[in-house]
């Protein structure tokens, strides 16, 4: 698949399902039944109890054949419970690093995905090398799929 077409579908993703609430769209985007969609869909409906201002920003994609990395900034304000703890009034921001793999036109599957929490009010970059960090992801997941798994 074209890295446009893979790129316009986390784009679709970031702005349509995680910014706009538009959870109806993840059957679409993900492979249909797959673990991955529900798994989206649960973090979803909590992120938007807990934060119903959330706003996601994509800061950086590199695309690649069947490969999309973003680095990200994500914002909110937590006026609903999350993970169980009562509303705190705050605004928060996180920032994080998605990697997706594409598997058809139908469907996008995570492969790994990261994020760390910054400090209230604050939002952090990324430290260092991004090329760095998505040749790093790459390696990884290269080592995991490639190692044995002792059957």
């Amino acid at each position: 698949m074209a890295v446009e077409t893979n790129t316009h579908l986390i784009r679709r993703l970031v702005e349509e399902v995680s910014n706009a609430g538009r959870t109806e769209l993840i059957a679409e985007l993900f492979l249909p039944g797959s673990f991955l969609a529900g798994a989206f869909a649960n973090k979803m409906k909590e992120l938007r109890t807990g934060f119903p201002d959330l706003r996601m920003t994509i800061e950086e994609m590199v695309a690649e054949a069947d490969d999309v990395v973003i680095v990200y900034s994500a914002q909110g304000t937590n006026t609903g419970p999350f993970m169980g703890q009562p509303p705190s009034g705050k605004p928060v921001v996180w920032t994080g690093i998605h990697l997706y793999r594409i598997k058809d036109a139908a469907g996008v599957l995570v492969l790994m995905s990261a994020s760390a929490a910054s400090a209230h009010h604050r939002a952090t970059r990324v430290e260092g090398s991004f090329s760095m960090t998505v040749l790093a992801a790459r390696r990884a997941h290269r080592r995991s799929a490639s190692a044995p798994t002792g059957r």
